[in-house]
């Protein structure tokens, strides 16, 4: 223990030197006079001592701790002046009254009290004795020290004066006890520790449960062999078990009748009799053939389903999968853990995935048709973000692709970090002469631009023209960011525009072939209906030809008069719903269909002729209706014999590149749109905005030509190729998109707001489902219901397994390879890597993979 006693100026002056505040640095300082005091050896506590250096009086405290004296000091050094300052030391520490209370009794003293009765007073305070307990001292590190939580330091093993654990906040000094506060509590702390850590060790099956990298190299030897017997055990019970049921069977076992066996074999031999009645490529005959065959089995691992019925199955789950759990009790279909295998053999992620590309290839190797359409267009999805725990990274933000994701933070001047995603943009590869609806890829976005979708566009025809598969048309709506990423491909000689728009590109990845552009014919439709619903007296359009109105009014006239109680009128097809149009009516194609068709057209001109009093001035309005009617229906040959089922030549398939239509398309349709637009722009005495409003909208006639345009060029030139024997109009449309977007709001009987995340996961279940769904019902128009026919189906991809049948040889492999690296170091050759895969399952395996 030290206390020194300073001299009587070293509280006069406040410099920091101690020799007052008139010293400056360099000046001599004046001579002092020192007092030199003799304390009395009497009159001191025992084992103190009293030092003069240098003027200073310390007194020394000198105390005996174990066998061996050792200096372990209390030092107070008392330096006296005008003023006293009592500096304190124990075992090497400066005190003061802030990190040691007990100190504060010394101002109970009197000002003059003398520096003996301070000593007094000190030697009767106690010094910490931390946690010297030899089990506490064991749970160091290996430089004797405790952490907490954030790797500060807390308490370290003191060596110099005494060996214990000392924490850092110690107050060394005690008025009474044995311990400080800091001390008492790390002291429970260790105590705890150390309970937890004996129990562990003197726990005889503490390996059972402890992770499998924690254990030492005995306990993973005593988990391999316990995990080797209980196996052996498991093994010999259900050998046992058999038997007893083999005993169990044949004592209770009734013989049956002869006749009654004859009536039971000859009931399941008309069954299959009947079954294998049913045509060739029935999915019902492979159905049952598929329940026979999953009774007969022994057990579950020995089934291989058809891909089929995979398919069925995946389709069948992704509408309910209750409804897939309670048809499993009554009849045989494959596991959810299989299913999940065919789903999860990629990763659903946005954006361009090489595996979906094989995929495409495999599904078209062998097959001739390589011309493909690539449609793309957005869905509304749901604000949301969620934590995938198998990858730690947050879905829901805007997703373009790597390139695409840094040129929008550096456009906007930010860092690389995205907004939450909004939309969902889809594209889709179809086939002109292949039955092929395929999502090829899929961005999440928000508020996309036309900047934004061209590199997109591109990357996408270009990973597709790398699987040897051509794509020459490019369809998408009429939304103003597709019609100026059409725009953004004019070149500058003008060579791609006619008409006044841009119809078609180079394609950058096969310069001898062009990309043409087209709108989908289904929502020009619908827009050219909204333009005549808007034409009317008083309206935001009023349209004309040749002087002659088309207006609205027309057809609400028809449909009052086919409402007359007669009984007998023309027009049957129509009904409020084409009337009067809701926000819900305005999406649906099949009404803007019916309501722009002939049986209208022939209704019109039949009223005109027979009762002019209402249907007066009809001229302009049946030969728009009429028109737009031959429009639709060149552009919506879905199969080889619908133009016989609708006796329509209009509606045949394309087989020649001198059909007719081309002709009619080119003088008759484009005509009529020049020569309406050139009428209306030689009227005098109105102004754009009037002249507007008498024609279509701009956004309507733009698609009306780009489509027409392109397909003048490319459909005889598709036709030149050999291998195109005909060519159905309606590969050209998006309708399998909405169809797409159907099935992704239909996951779950109804999920009309889907994630980031809900869209990922079922994009590799659409994928391989694709082409089982049957909605009669949509946004785009009714489609046919066709029974599932068995085709060639190839074999679908699966996440393969990797287990493990005998753990206890998994351990022998290891132990060898662990042998062999040895060898390796001690030859001093170049060390050998273990097998990760051993590695890795020795770490993850568990008992539930037995």
């Amino acid at each position: 223990h030290k206390i020194v006693k300073m001299s009587k100026r070293a509280r006069k002056g406040s410099g920091s030197c101690g020799v007052g505040s008139r010293c400056r640095i360099g000046r001599k300082p004046k001579r002092r006079k020192t007092v030199t005091l003799e304390a009395d050896y009497d009159t001191l506590p025992d084992s103190w001592v009293v030092q003069t250096v240098d003027g200073h009086t310390k007194y020394h405290k000198i105390v005996v701790l174990g066998e061996v004296p050792t200096c372990h000091i209390l030092t107070h050094t008392l330096t006296e002046g005008v003023g006293r300052n009592l500096h304190v030391e124990v075992l090497g520490r400066h005190l003061n009254k802030e990190s040691t209370p007990a100190l504060r009794v010394l101002d109970s003293l009197p000002k003059k009290a003398s520096l003996k009765q301070k000593v007094h007073i000190i030697n009767k305070l106690k010094v910490c004795s931390g946690n010297s307990d030899p089990s506490l001292l064991k749970l160091a590190d290996k430089v004797g020290r405790f952490y907490n939580i954030s790797k500060d330091i807390v308490a370290k093993i003191e060596s110099d004066h005494m060996y214990t654990i000392r924490h850092v906040n110690c107050a060394i000094l005690l008025q009474e006890g044995t311990r400080c506060p800091a001390c008492s509590k790390h002291r429970r702390y260790l105590q705890v520790k150390h309970s937890r850590r004996r129990r562990r060790l003197h726990k005889d099956d503490f390996w059972k449960k402890t992770p499998f990298n924690k254990l030492d190299t005995p306990g993973k030897q005593k988990r391999m062999k316990f995990y080797f017997q209980r196996s052996w055990a498991l093994t010999k019970a259900v050998k046992r078990t058999k038997a007893a049921l083999e005993r169990a069977q044949q004592q209770s076992t009734i013989e049956m009748e002869e006749s009654l066996a004859n009536d039971l074999g000859t009931v399941i031999n008309e069954a299959d009799e009947n079954v294998q009645k049913l045509p060739e490529g029935n999915f019902k005959k492979l159905f049952l053939e598929q329940q026979k065959k999953a009774i007969q089995v022994k057990g579950a691992k020995g089934m291989r389903w058809h891909p089929l019925m995979v398919k069925w199955c995946l389709y069948l789950k992704s509408l309910s999968t209750a409804a897939y759990e309670v048809m499993q009790d009554a009849v045989q279909l494959p596991s959810t853990r299989t299913l999940r295998d065919y789903t999860h053999w990629m990763t659903a992620e946005p954006g361009i995935h090489t595996d979906v590309l094989e995929d495409l290839r495999e599904k078209m190797q062998g097959s001739d048709g390589k011309y493909m359409v690539l449609a793309f267009d957005e869905m509304k999805i749901k604000e949301d973000l969620v934590y995938n725990k198998h990858t730690g990274q947050i879905i829901g933000y805007v997703n373009l692709g790597d390139i695409e994701q840094q040129l929008l933070a550096l456009e906007e001047n930010r860092s690389f970090t995205s907004s939450v995603a909004t939309h969902m943009l889809q594209f889709m590869l179809r086939g002109l002469s292949a039955r092929l609806n395929y999502p090829v890829a899929h961005f999440a976005t928000s508020a996309l631009t036309a900047e934004q979708l061209y590199p997109m566009v591109w990357d996408v025809i270009g990973s597709v023209e790398c699987t040897g598969l051509k794509v020459i048309i490019i369809t998408a709506d009429g939304a103003s960011m597709n019609r100026k990423f059409f725009r953004m491909h004019k070149h500058p000689s003008g060579s791609n525009v006619e008409n006044g728009i841009v119809y078609k590109t180079t394609n950058m990845y096969a310069e001898d072939r062009n990309v043409y552009f087209m709108s989908d014919v289904p929502h020009l439709i619908k827009t050219v209906r909204n333009c005549w619903e808007k034409s009317h007296f008083g309206g935001t359009r009023l349209m004309q030809k040749r002087g002659h109105y088309i207006l609205w009014s027309h057809l609400e006239n028809l449909y009052k008069k086919s409402q007359m109680p007669s009984g007998l009128y023309i027009g049957k097809k129509l009904t409020r719903e084409h009337i009067h149009l809701s926000s819900y009516s305005r999406m649906r194609v099949d009404l803007a269909a019916q309501v722009l068709s002939e049986s209208v057209h022939k209704a019109l001109q039949f009223y005109r002729e027979n009762a002019p009093e209402q249907f007066e001035d009809t001229v302009a309005t049946e030969d728009f209706v009429l028109l737009m009617d031959r429009f639709f229906d060149i552009f919506n040959v879905r199969h080889l014999n619908e133009g016989k089922t609708t006796r329509k030549t209009s509606r045949d398939p394309f087989r020649e590149a001198t059909d007719w239509r081309f002709d009619w398309l080119k003088n008759v349709f484009l005509t009529y749109l020049k020569e309406w637009e050139e009428e209306v722009n030689q009227k005098d005495g109105y102004n754009a905005a009037q002249k507007a409003q008498m024609l279509l909208s701009k956004e309507t006639i733009n698609g009306l030509l780009i489509t027409v345009t392109s397909f003048l060029e490319v459909g005889p030139l598709i036709l030149q190729d050999p291998h195109m024997k005909f060519l159905l109009t309606e590969r050209f449309s998006q309708d399998p998109i909405e169809a797409y977007f159907g099935d992704q709001r239909s996951r779950g009987h109804r999920n009309t707001n889907p994630n980031v995340q809900q869209f990922n996961q079922a994009t590799n279940i659409l994928r391989i489902s694709s082409g089982l769904s049957k909605k009669e019902r949509g946004n785009t128009r009714g489609r046919e219901r066709e029974s599932t026919v068995i085709t060639t189906t190839p074999k679908l991809r699966k996440r393969m397994k990797q287990r493990i049948t005998n753990l206890f040889n998994l351990h022998k492999m290891y132990q060898k390879q662990r042998k062999l690296l040895k060898r390796r170091r001690k030859r001093k050759r170049k060390p050998l890597q273990l097998n990760r895969r051993v590695l890795h399952q020795l770490k993850r395996q568990k008992i539930q993979s037995l």
